[in-house]
């Protein structure tokens, strides 16, 4: 299943927070059923519920869809870490939503298809 570590991810995150389905259902707007299948990996949620889902549970996008985003250190644009912070937490306000969902549909790109949109905005950039 290619959505296997996401599935477990939503389970875990929502477990770990004390959370019913039912109630993540509600907070995300919809029904207990639908979110049911994304920790089932019968469906796969859309970007929108994915920038709800990593809202609600405070947590990036990164965390929820790549198994080793732990191993790679975000770039924090020269925001300073205070104490209480997490590294998600400043992710998260470093990136706007349309941000994260152009990086969802990157991540999704095969290398060729990367190679070619990088071309492209390298040369936007000049």
């Amino acid at each position: 299943m290619a959505y296997a570590y996401l599935c477990e991810q939503l389970h875990t995150l929502r477990k770990q927070r004390g959370l019913t389905q039912e109630q993540v259902a509600k907070a995300l707007g919809i029904d207990r059923s639908s979110y049911t299948y994304y920790e089932l990996g019968r469906t796969e949620p859309s970007v929108e519920s994915l920038l709800k889902i990593s809202k609600l549970f405070g947590v990036s996008v990164d965390v929820l869809l790549e198994q080793d985003s732990s191993e790679k250190q975000p770039i924090l644009m020269d925001t300073p870490l205070r104490s209480k912070e997490t590294v998600a937490e400043l992710t998260a306000k470093a990136l706007t939503d349309p941000e994260l969902e152009w990086l969802y549909f990157f991540r999704k790109m095969d290398n060729d298809q990367k190679a070619a949109w990088l071309n492209v905005l390298n040369c936007s950039i000049k």
